[in-house]
């Protein structure tokens, strides 16, 4: 398959965000298909799915996991609509009480969703509360939200626009809740929660609150890359204000800052949501998640502050590690059952999401984003599966937002994004389709 020149013309796609990564193969938790620049079979083969957006969780949940205590949530979004997003959420925290429903029906107003999209929305946040409240475990959870997903794509009643931002926001908030379920002290390690402890309700419906209400935000006033960057925002305001009352607790999150290693600084982490009261805190590295004691490769105990860090010594060499995070609460230490896996060597990678149009009308001229860290050296490219092309605005080729003149033929086409680092490089796809 031959690469079309930006100024040529190209095809088209229902972006599903299969956003293909050959620089994430082993970075994240979650496996996702992954291809070779050089093999176009990808390109050329028929999406199977149109309306896909498990790469985008995987970003949200990855992230969540490992780095969302070391950077604003709001550099994610394009410079241009950054302010305005910021500007309403601070207006909505400064003056809280409205709860999601009315950010889908201020979606609704703006023809952004349809009133029976918003709908659909409402009533699968309560009952995913009702479900909470119930008992509904990890496992149970996820399996819910793939329920409802389908559920979605199968609605006749609903556009294709309409089906793309439902399936998105369900996806995104299906990782966060992943990310979520992981992180309590009242999970094993398989992430079954146990249902009769008090805190599991208020600490779990307390996050559905505010990562699905920033979401929604997002959505109103970032269109799609304020819907990525919302969760994010709702998931970082939910480690200091969703608490279980007590002045001591479990940490709610471990993060290591998503910058290029350097040997002769090591590696940093910083621990937050463990109360008040806490004695200090303790952070064990391990080279397998095995953690016994024959797999511990260091650790450290502060009886103050919120960081630690390891120097190169202090790894042995070991690139992937596995970090365990404690609280000393009185002499009790609490910790979340899941580890958090980083690899060292691909920490300052870029590593990134498209947002943009999945189903653009044929003539229409929209942009993409490139929704993530790390973007300083990036580029654009489209490929073509048949008649159905665009044009590449050559002024944005080479910024994190590109805008595309789709040509007059409905079909698909692949938009891809390439990014590079001093450390790494990430490409990405995304399946587009123009439609009348």
């Amino acid at each position: 398959m031959k690469k079309i020149p930006f100024f040529s013309l190209l095809t088209v796609a229902i972006a599903f965000f299969a956003l293909v990564l050959s620089c994430t193969k082993t970075r994240e938790d979650i496996s996702l298909p992954s291809a070779d620049k050089a093999d176009n079979s990808y390109r050329t083969a028929t999406p199977v799915d149109s309306i896909n957006y498990d790469s985008t969780g995987s970003f949200v949940y990855n992230h969540i996991k490992k780095h969302l205590l070391y950077y604003d949530p709001y550099d994610l979004m394009p410079e241009k609509g950054r302010e305005e997003l910021r500007h309403k959420v601070d207006s909505v925290q400064s003056a809280p009480g409205k709860e999601v429903g009315f950010h889908w029906d201020e979606a609704s107003k703006r023809n952004i969703i349809s009133k029976l999209t918003g709908s659909i929305l409402k009533d699968i946040e309560k009952e995913l509360k009702k479900n909470i409240t119930d008992g509904y475990d990890r496992e149970q959870t996820i399996k819910w939200f793939d329920l409802q997903i389908v559920s979605v794509k199968a609605n006749n009643r609903l556009k294709l626009k309409d089906k793309h931002i439902a399936v998105r926001h369900l996806t995104m908030m299906k990782y966060a809740l992943k990310a979520a379920y992981e992180s309590l002290t009242i999970s094993d390690k398989s992430g079954r929660t146990n249902s009769t402890n008090a805190c599991t309700v208020p600490l779990l419906n307390c996050i559905v609150t505010n990562a699905s209400t920033y979401a929604a935000i997002g959505a109103v006033f970032g269109a799609d890359a304020g819907a990525v960057v919302g969760v994010f925002i709702g998931s970082l305001l939910s480690i200091s204000t969703c608490t279980c009352g007590s002045s001591c607790t479990f940490p709610a999150a471990v993060s290591t800052p998503d910058v290029c290693y350097d040997p002769y600084n090591g590696i940093k982490f910083k621990v937050s949501g463990y109360g008040t009261n806490a004695l200090g805190f303790r952070i064990e590295l391990y080279k397998s998640d095995n953690l016994i004691t024959a797999n511990q490769i260091a650790f450290k105990q502060v009886s103050s502050g919120d960081e630690v860090t390891f120097s190169n010594s202090d790894l042995v060499g070991n690139d992937l590690v596995y970090v365990s995070v404690y609280t000393n609460c009185g002499g009790q230490w609490l910790n979340q059952p899941k580890v958090v896996a980083i690899r060292i060597s691909q920490l300052g990678w870029p590593d990134f999401t498209i947002a943009g149009p999945a189903n653009p009308y044929i003539t229409s001229y929209v942009s993409y984003n490139m929704v993530g860290r790390n973007l300083s050296d990036v580029s654009w490219s489209l490929y073509t599966r048949n008649q159905a092309s665009g044009i590449i605005n050559s002024s944005y080729l080479y910024n994190t937002t590109t805008w595309i003149q789709w040509n007059q033929y409905p079909g698909w086409v692949v938009v891809a994004g390439e990014a590079h680092t001093s450390c790494g490089a990430c490409y990405r796809q995304m399946d587009v389709y123009t439609h009348n």
